[in-house]
């Protein structure tokens, strides 16, 4: 019996054919235990979207295979939700039917949507918000939103692409924050795209350094220590260090 839930293997992606081909993805081999919290970390254009449309079956690879609960990825499913970096919310609806949509389409009963509707209000702190609209929110409280849409289906995984890039350097932490506290309490796969370090090492279990195109994992960092993490101490500052000369190291080769 194995503890993978997600289970990567001799992984290549390539666009375009002939002379236009593209090696986006190169040889990606990846296990992802349940409860892992995984961060990929790596320059622009290293195909880390890319990885991530293949989990969520946006996208197919063109050798090797990925599989989520032992099964092989064929398209979208009520297994895995997707969280972007824009908010994506209905602006016609309030936050209560945001988070409810989802609920709606997997044929939930009304109490029980209710029942999850209010227990994501009350877990996002945006109790008294309820019959607001997104355009009436910040961008934190947004997002927060978005979160709670995302993982009130119960996803078996969630895949989030950059989700607070887009957000101020103070919101963007107090997001961190809260995702850590909400995961904690809701433990899922996380497969979380970033280009931000110290982002990765507040959040991740795992770190999954790729290089420059083709993307190739060059190297997967584990951290142990407790969160809350503070990013000034020492051991959050090694982890930093050695990201860098990882990503310095593979950018010049």
């Amino acid at each position: 019996m194995t503890d993978n839930v997600i289970q990567i293997k001799d992984l290549e992606k390539i666009y375009g054919s002939g002379t236009n081909e593209v090696l986006a993805l190169e040889k990606i081999n990846l296990n992802i235990q349940n409860q892992e919290f995984i961060c990929v970390l790596g320059p622009s254009g290293c195909g880390k979207t890319t990885l991530l449309n293949i989990l969520a079956g946006f996208e197919f690879p063109t050798k090797g295979f990925a599989e989520v609960l032992g099964n092989p990825i064929l398209g979208p499913g009520p297994d895995r939700t997707m969280m972007f970096q824009d908010y994506a919310l209905f602006p016609w609806l309030t936050i209560s039917k945001n988070i409810e949509y989802g609920l709606k389409q997997r044929n939930f009963g009304k109490s029980e949507r209710q029942k999850i509707v209010n227990y994501f209000i009350e877990l996002i702190d945006l109790k008294g918000f309820e019959n607001k609209y997104p355009i009436q929110l910040s961008g934190g409280m947004r997002q927060r939103v978005a979160l709670a849409r995302a993982m009130a289906v119960d996803p078996a995984i969630l895949l989030m692409d950059e989700p607070f890039a887009a957000l101020d350097s103070f919101t963007r932490e107090r997001m961190q924050d809260e995702l850590v506290r909400i995961w904690q309490l809701n433990k899922k796969v996380v497969v979380f795209i970033t280009h931000s370090i110290e982002e990765s090492i507040k959040l991740a279990d795992r770190i999954i350094i790729m290089s420059p195109r083709p993307g190739r994992i060059v190297e997967i960092l584990t951290l142990d220590s407790a969160r809350p993490r503070d990013i000034s101490s020492d051991e959050c500052v090694r982890v930093a260090r050695r990201i860098r000369e990882i990503l310095h190291l593979v950018a010049n080769n």
